[in-house]
């Protein structure tokens, strides 16, 4: 049967094959995609198939299933598109078992919306910088939406979408711009399509344009000072005008006073006086002002006032006539807000009022002469009101008199006020005092700006002696109008002052003493005198008896009391002192029984009786228990249970006297302790009293803290606790708290020291109550405890093992100790924890040697079992080929794995890329076609049948070639090494090479040529980076002037050793070149050029120099704005000195030019200059020139005016004058460009004509005030909901109505109006209204308290930690239930809309520095709020590297040259990582932290940070390596990520030093050879000079070879390093030849002696060796110890 299986399912795989055949290639739908408008017409589809023979087709759209077709070769159906999600699929059966079929592509779509708004964000310089948002609105599907930001017409920026979802969504660009002020308007359209391809239908883009501009402060046009000549009395307009964006609000002030003007324009009617008005021009950002002085000519005014100045009482009649001596009045009259005139004549007016009730009119005589002349003159009226009253009235109660007591200070000082009221006008006021009718003071009053009635004051300070006792004062207020005005008088009513003095007693004793029965009453007395009089306290016994009289009433005297009365006014007090003594009478009653102790909640009762017979009553007070007032000689307290902690009943009895007796029972209330408990106390737990009292030794004894709580007890003064050892004594313990009655809870605290050799001792804890020997005795209550000796762990066997195990095969190591409190363990190996606690330690498949160390612990100490494991090795039995290999980046490689093992069971490798062939069970070859892979490290691995298992890697190293090797100039601003060519010949350059994308950098080598010739190689020694890398090396370079031009290249290499390749990539050539200051080609640095008025010229300044020089002009200290080396001046009118200044970055030089201008007149005269010409009379002037080299001329006037004629005349004509001012001017144009102009002086006059009567007009004007609020408040608080619409209210008032302006936490709103809408307000703000006019402003402070609405949004996770393009996502769920829309809201990622309850943000590929996306929900009510995740991207460092700043090393000098320090400077570069405000870079200097760095940088890109370190290093440290570790620290919470470090050697510097042992003297044969030697130890290394006789020798090395030496010499040998130097001197001894006899001789001679004296130094050395046996003996000063003896056995 399975052989019959098996062709069954054969043949059912070829039909399938063959099924899937036809339905690609017979299965055909037309159109083959939908794309179609969203609610439109459904779309009929043909599904058609060229296959004839099959068992039908039918339609399947959505999940509906329409009806099976036999036999057809095509179908139609209708696919609606009304259904946002519809699918549709076309089928077509095979036979009975299989079907194939086709989807229906169907794209449905809806044109969007597009919304364009603009807001203006910032201004910064000539930038303006604004915010354009463009909503699409309703669009789908959006992955097709395609979104442009066109700046006049040109493409600026495209946005597509990812998203996939398929119903209408939402989406906002912002694009932020910054327009400049060149740019002035700009047009910005968003224009929004759905792009569905070549073959989709063509949508037409839909789009919304917008203009903006650059806004810019207010500039004027013109000049900001003008001056103008106006002649009075003629009407003027002046002009200021400005441009701005916006259009700027403008200003008018004239002297000071607003003009309400707001355009560019004031028109003046009538000027009468000099003015200099304001123009300012305002926009938001600035102003600018302009000023016009207007000086106005004067013309006399023909009028005279009869009287001029007149002094009239408010309310009285006044007229004043006016009259004039002209003859050609046009018409006269008065102004004035009241009054009438009567007109005497055509050249005399009256102004007459019957009762003036104005204070400040100001009546004015005005004259219109024919000419239109106006003038008016107003008297000098005065308004007086005499004073309603003058009265006179003292102003501090409390007088002050000069000191403290009045025989020392005899005066009293009072303060008068003397008050004037309803007096006008103050400024001829003059108020006098008088003291008993005689003048005393006089005050004159000097306000001349206060017209109206008004209060003044006039206030004396007088001195009263006791002796006056009483004086009287008076003031006289009298306005005083001068010799030709009244004089009234006004006087106040007559005030009495006193002097002053401090309280003084009747009598001379200040002590009284008083003797009374007990129980009686009195009265005490205190009479004092004094002024103002005294005030009187009492205290008895220190306490205030509240008695403010000078007697004091006491009832019923009980006890002795010494009473003091103190009589006190501002300038002092005295005392009396009354001492009352008091005889006492015993208390007649007895207590049965006086004292009792009882249990809380018992019955008690105590009699009270007396012996007296003159009781009255008796009875008990208590607060329970109490009895009434009973008859004696006997009365109970009696309670039945008896639940008071404080019982305080008293009995008392009266007598007849009425004195009364009282006596207390002493009731003590107790209750026995709940619970005794005994407890070990932590001696953390201990108070610093009972920490520590004993020496304790923890070796030899424990020591142990026992608690003892005694539980509700009462009271506790009668509580005893003893401590028993074994049912023996050791500690009594009482409580002395008798304040306490209540129970409470007391504790007591042992002390114990248990030896190890007592091991487990029992102590017990008693608490007894004890009232003494009349007490009740009550049994006590205990507890006890048992408590043993602590000691640290022991270990019972060796500390130290040693265990050789095989490798591969499981061990148990075990650690047993002993100790109480049982041990805690610990399992370390090779300094790794083990996270074991037991005493044994199981370890799988040893491979290694190493060494355990189990620590066992308590708090008394621990000790340590050290495990040596010894593994024996099983070599791996593998081999590859090649071990090792170089692969360029991209290139293939393969490498092959073979074993000699026969037990294999697995071998294969492991790798992130690439696959395996197998050869054979025995060897595996691994390949990859395409090596990309930095950092790759495949292995091959190996399992016997053992379970044993290795591997290898090989050591691949993975190369790129740089792509770039540039060279550049660092600083475009070469630093010459001085100001001037000669002094400082060299320019100094920094050139650096960057080799771009090169690996691995640790085999880069990197070149510099000049002219071909190497001068200076680099290598780099990062082995940490494999990855490409950019690198750059710098060079500097110093180049003559007379070298010019020089060319320099670099050439990076990698060389990978003799057997790896070797590449080399070279850079461009760059050329550099020498810099000097620029200098002049002629001597003369100043010039002289003459020329005529009129003509153009140009000035002209050559100089040469490197960087070629910039050129600047200034003539008569105007800079020209000129940088070329010439200066074009045309038609020049006055002399000027120019100067032109050439500078480079080394120096500048100037070189002046004096322009001397020979004046030329105006050839024009006119016939004739001066006119006088009726009004409305024709008129003519002609204009004439005698020039030969005139172009043309003409006359300009706003009538009347020609054309450029042809000379020698031209003429202005008007027909009819009718201007009272023309202006005509004749101009000439000469050859030369030149002009110049004349104007006629032209008199306008008007005949004698017919007199008319005076015009006048009536206007009405309202007082003008500064703003005010309506209401007065000018802060408000509201409280309004966070999300929700609001409108704030500036209500304010003033004339000129006022202008606002509304300014919300700082930012101006823009609104000028009373009211500032806020629409969905989200946060708290302060927003503050200003109302201003010309007189003022007022401001009234809205403080907006937004009540949050919580935001219902959930974010999972809320804040994460993201490496730099990995992926990551983000949950953002609800709990509202009236969702509208949940949305995330980013730049990058995916977005989903939907009114589900969750909405996650994923992005495959974080590739944002400063992610921002925020999720976002509307609600059903509008209500709109979101929330942002807090995402942190990192990026590790890519290198971390270490670098020394100064390559020049500073030497610390110090008195001890041992102890000199070299200082480095290093610096520790960290490259390309974020955030750097997580970044911290660690020093170690050998291992040991020196220095740690933390930055506070917000950045969140990529950025390279440096670290500085400073050290020292001394010379006996010689070689240091210090360290630099960078490390990305997020918190407990966040990633532990790898440090990365490099390591660097320094070492200490100092100068040479030369070995002293050598030889200074050489002696030698003439003729003979000699080398001389001079060795000398510093860093860094020295460099030597030798000298012969004051010859250079030319010789930089230790040894110097002479040859042949015929004479005798003195060398010096100079070692130096940039520290010192040191210097060596050898004499070299010559003998000539024909002497070797006699130095034969001489040494034969000599040698006797060299005997001798080797003989007296070894005695010497051996009587020294005896010396030390028996004794040293020093010699010293006679300032010092004369001798000092010193034993070898210690002995005197």
């Amino acid at each position: 049967m399975l052989p019959v299986r098996m062709l069954s399912i054969l043949i059912l795989l070829f039909s399938l094959c063959d099924a899937d055949s036809i339905c690609t290639t017979e299965f055909k739908m037309d159109p083959p995609e939908i794309i179609a408008e969203y609610g439109g017409s459904p779309v009929i589809v043909n599904c058609t198939t060229t296959l004839d023979e099959h068992d039908g087709m039918y339609w399947t759209v959505g999940n509906e299933i329409f009806q099976l077709e036999d036999e057809e070769l095509f179908i139609s159906h209708s696919v609606p598109v009304s259904d946002w999600n519809v699918t549709a699929e076309c089928k077509m059966k095979l036979n009975e078992s299989y079907e194939c079929s086709k989807d229906l592509k169907v794209i449905l779509f809806k044109n969007p919306e597009v919304v364009h708004s603009v807001q203006l964000v910032n201004v910064m310089g000539e930038e303006t910088q604004y915010r354009l948002q463009c909503d699409i609105i309703n669009v789908a599907p959006v992955q097709f939406l395609s979104v442009s930001w066109y700046k006049n017409n040109e493409n600026i920026r495209t946005m597509s979408f990812n998203d996939t979802t398929k119903t209408p969504v939402n989406e906002s660009l912002i694009l932020r711009v910054d327009i400049s002020r060149e740019e002035n308007v700009a047009q910005f359209r968003c224009e929004a399509e759905l792009d569905f391809g070549p073959h989709g239908p063509k949508l037409p883009a839909i789009s919304q344009t917008h203009s903006i501009s650059a806004h810019y402060a207010p500039e004027l046009k013109t000049n900001s000072t003008a001056d103008i000549y106006q002649l009075r009395g003629t009407n003027i307009a002046l002009s200021c005008e400005a441009e701005g964006n916006p259009p700027p609000v403008y200003n008018w002030i004239c002297d000071g006073e607003n003009m309400l003007e707001n355009t560019n324009s004031l028109n003046i009617t009538r000027v009468n006086r000099n003015k200099t008005c304001t123009c300012t021009a305002t926009n938001y950002l600035g102003n600018i002002t302009k000023t016009i002085h207007l000086h106005v000519e004067p013309r006399g005014c023909p009028l005279t006032l009869t009287p001029s100045e007149t002094v009239v009482k408010f309310g009285d009649p006044v007229s004043v006539s006016c009259s004039t001596s002209a003859r050609y009045v046009e018409g006269m009259g008065w102004e004035a807000p009241a009054g009438h005139t009567r007109f005497e004549s055509l050249t005399a007016a009256t102004w007459m009022i019957e009762k003036f009730q104005d204070w400040a009119s100001k009546p004015s005589c005005n004259i219109t002469l024919n000419d239109d002349f106006q003038c008016s003159v107003s008297p000098v009226i005065t308004v007086y009101k005499a004073p309603e009253m003058v009265s006179v009235t003292e102003l501090d109660n409390t007088q002050t008199a000069r000191g403290t007591a009045y025989k020392n200070y005899p005066h009293t000082q009072h303060k008068l006020q003397c008050d004037i009221i309803n007096v006008a006008p103050v400024q001829y006021l003059t108020v006098s005092w008088y003291k008993s009718n005689e003048r005393i003071h006089t005050q004159i009053f000097n306000d001349t700006t206060t017209k109206t009635p008004v209060n003044e004051s006039s206030i004396l300070k007088i001195n009263i002696s006791r002796e006056e006792n009483v004086a009287e004062f008076r003031c006289e207020a009298k306005l005083d109008f001068g010799p030709h005005g009244p004089k009234l008088y006004v006087n106040s009513q007559t005030h009495r002052v006193s002097a002053h003095y401090a309280p003084e007693k009747n009598t001379k004793k200040s002590t009284q003493d008083i003797f009374l029965l007990e129980g009686t009453n009195i009265t005490l007395s205190c009479e004092a005198v004094g002024n103002p009089p005294p005030v009187y306290n009492w205290t008895c016994d220190g306490k205030n008896m509240l008695e403010n009289t000078n007697s004091l009433n006491i009832t019923r005297v009980k006890h002795n009391a010494t009473c003091t009365c103190t009589a006190t006014n501002y300038l002092g007090n005295i005392t009396h002192t009354i001492n009352v003594h008091v005889k006492k009478r015993g208390c007649p009653l007895t207590l049965t029984p006086s004292e009792t102790v009882v249990t809380f909640g018992d019955p008690v009762s105590i009699n009270c009786s007396t012996s007296a017979t003159d009781v009255q009553g008796m009875g008990w007070e208590a607060p329970f228990g109490g009895t009434g007032f009973e008859s004696p000689p006997v009365v109970t307290w009696r309670v039945e249970k008896l639940e008071e902690w404080t019982p305080s009943p008293s009995c008392y009895a009266t007598l007849v006297d009425g004195s009364q007796y009282t006596e207390k029972p002493v009731i003590t209330v107790y209750k026995t302790p709940d619970i005794v408990s005994i407890y070990p106390l932590n001696q953390s737990h201990m108070t610093e009293e009972h920490v520590h009292i004993v020496p304790y030794n923890k070796n030899t004894r424990t020591q142990h803290w026992l608690g003892c709580d005694i539980i509700n007890v009462a009271p506790v003064q009668h509580l005893t606790v003893r401590w028993y050892k074994n049912n023996k004594t050791i500690q009594t313990q009482s409580f002395n708290d008798t304040t306490t009655k209540m129970p409470v809870n007391e504790s007591s605290i042992l002390r114990i020291d248990i030896s190890r050799e007592e091991k487990a001792i029992e102590f017990r804890c008693e608490a007894e109550l004890d009232f003494g020997p009349h007490g009740p005795k009550l049994p006590a209550i205990f507890q006890t405890h048992r408590v043993s000796a602590h000691y640290a762990p022991e270990i019972n066997t060796s500390c130290t093992v040693d265990i050789s195990p095989l490798e591969g095969t499981n061990i148990t190591l075990s650690c047993e100790a002993e100790g109480n409190p049982p041990p805690v363990y610990i399992w370390t190996c090779d300094g790794e924890n083990m996270l074991e606690n037991t005493n044994s330690l199981n370890i799988t498949r040893v491979n290694r040697n190493k060494t355990c160390t189990c620590t066992a612990t308590n708090y008394l100490g621990n000790i340590t079992k050290t495990i040596h494991l010894h593994v024996e090795p099983r070599g791996c039995p593998l081999t590859l080929a090649p071990s090792e290999i170089v692969v360029r980046f991209g290139d293939p490689v393969s490498i092959n794995c073979s074993t000699s093992a026969t037990d294999v069971v697995r071998m294969d490798w492991v790798a992130p890329a690439g696959h395996t062939r197998f050869e054979s069970l025995t060897a595996a070859t691994w390949m990859i076609e395409k090596f990309q892979d930095w950092a790759s490290k495949p292995s091959c691995n190996i399992t016997l049948n053992d379970d044993f298992q290795c591997s290898v890697s090989p050591v691949i190293t993975v190369c790129k070639a740089p792509e770039m090797v540039s060279v550049t100039e660092l600083d475009n601003a070469q630093t010459a090494r001085g100001t001037a060519y000669k002094n400082y010949p060299h320019t100094q350059h920094k050139l650096q090479c960057d080799i771009i994308n090169v690996a691995p950098v640790q085999y880069l080598t990197v070149s510099w040529y000049k002219s071909n010739e190497r001068i200076h190689t680099q290598i780099f020694n990062d082995t940490t980076t494999k990855t490409p890398v950019n690198e750059s090396s710098i060079l500097k370079i110093n180049i003559s002037r007379e070298e010019n031009v020089a060319e320099f290249r670099c050439e990076a290499g990698l060389d990978f050793g003799p057997h790896g390749p070797k590449l080399y990539v070279s850079s461009q050539t760059h050329r550099v070149s020498a810099h000097y200051a620029p200098e002049k080609n002629t001597k003369n640095s100043t010039q002289d050029i003459f020329l005529l008025e009129g003509t153009n010229i140009t000035l002209s300044c050559e100089a040469v120099g490197n960087p070629p020089p910039v050129y600047n002009w200034t003539c008569d200290g105007k800079n020209m704005l000129e940088n070329t080396n010439s200066l074009n001046i045309t038609r020049v009118k006055h002399n000027a000195t120019c100067t032109c200044t050439a500078t480079n970055y080394l120096g500048n030089i100037t070189h002046t030019i004096n322009v001397h201008v020979k004046k030329r007149g105006c050839p024009l005269t006119l016939t004739p200059s001066e006119t006088v010409v009726t009004f409305g009379d024709p008129v003519s002037i002609n204009c004439s020139t005698s020039a030969t080299d005139v172009e043309g001329m003409g006359w300009e006037a706003p009538f009347g005016g020609t054309g450029f004629e042809r000379p020698p005349v031209v003429t202005w004509r008007v027909e009819k004058l009718e201007e009272w001012t023309p202006s005509p001017s004749c101009y000439v144009t000469l050859v030369d460009g030149s002009q110049c102009t004349v104007s006629p002086v032209i008199t306008v006059y008007r005949p004698h004509g017919p007199k008319f009567p005076a015009i006048s007009q009536t206007n009405n004007v309202s007082a003008h005030y500064a703003p005010e609020l309506i209401l007065e408040s000018s802060t408000e608080d509201i409280f309004p909901h966070g999300g929700t619409d609001i409108t704030l209210s500036c209500e304010v008032e003033g004339n000129p109505p006022p202008v606002y302006n509304w300014i919300c936490d700082g930012e101006n709103m823009l609104e000028n109006t009373n009211s500032l809408n806020i629409t969905r307000v989200n946060r708290n703000k302060t927003c503050t209204c200003t109302a201003t006019n010309y007189l003022g402003n007022i401001s009234k402070t809205i403080n907006v308290h937004v009540t949050p609405r919580g935001c219902p949004l959930t974010l999972a996770p809320s804040e994460m930690v993201v490496r730099f393009e990995d992926p990551v996502s983000i949950k953002c769920s609800t709990s509202a239930t009236d969702v509208a829309e949940m949305a995330w809201m980013t730049p990058a990622g995916d977005k989903e809309f939907k009114p589900g309850s969750d909405v996650t943000w994923m992005v495959k590929n974080l590739k944002w520095w400063t992610p921002s996306p925020f999720c976002s929900i509307t609600l059903n009510d509008d209500f709109r709020c979101s929330v942002s995740p807090v995402i942190i991207v990192y990026k590790t460092p890519e290198t971390v590297s270490i670098s020394e700043l100064n390559h020049g090393l500073m030497l610390k000098h110090k008195e001890d040259k041992k102890h000199n320090m070299t200082q480095y400077k290093l610096q520790c570069d960290i490259i390309n990582v974020a955030p750097v405000q997580y970044l911290t870079i660690t020093w170690y200097k050998n291992n040991k932290i020196i220095k740690t760095q933390s930055f506070n940088d917000t950045t969140k890109t990529p950025v390279n940070e440096s670290s500085i370190l400073r050290v020292d290093i001394s010379r006996e440290e010689n070689v240091v390596v210090f360290r630099c570790e960078a490390r990305l620290d997020f918190g407990p919470h966040g990633p532990k990520l790898p440090a990365i470090s490099q390591t660097r050697r320094v070492s200490a510097h100092y100068a040479p030093e030369v070995n002293t042992k050598d030889s200074t003297h050489d002696y030698l044969l003439e003729g003979s050879n000699i080398t001389l030697s001079c060795e000398a130890e510093g860093n860094p290394p020295s460099v030597y000079n030798w000298t012969c006789d004051g010859e250079n020798m030319l010789e930089n090395t230790n040894n110097l070879n002479i040859t042949r030496v015929n004479r005798t010499k003195t060398c010096t040998c100079t070692a130096a390093n940039y520290l010192g130097s040191v210097t060596k001197t050898i004499h070299v001894h010559v003998e000539p030849t024909g002497k070797t006899n006699k130095i034969t001789f001489t040494v034969i001679w000599a040698l006797p002696f060299i005997v001798a004296i080797i003989i007296f130094i070894f005695i010497a050395f051996y009587c020294r060796k005896q010396w030390k046996k028996h004794g040293h003996y020093s010699f010293v000063s006679d300032k010092d110890i004369p001798l000092n003896i010193t034993q070898s056995n210690g002995s005197n």
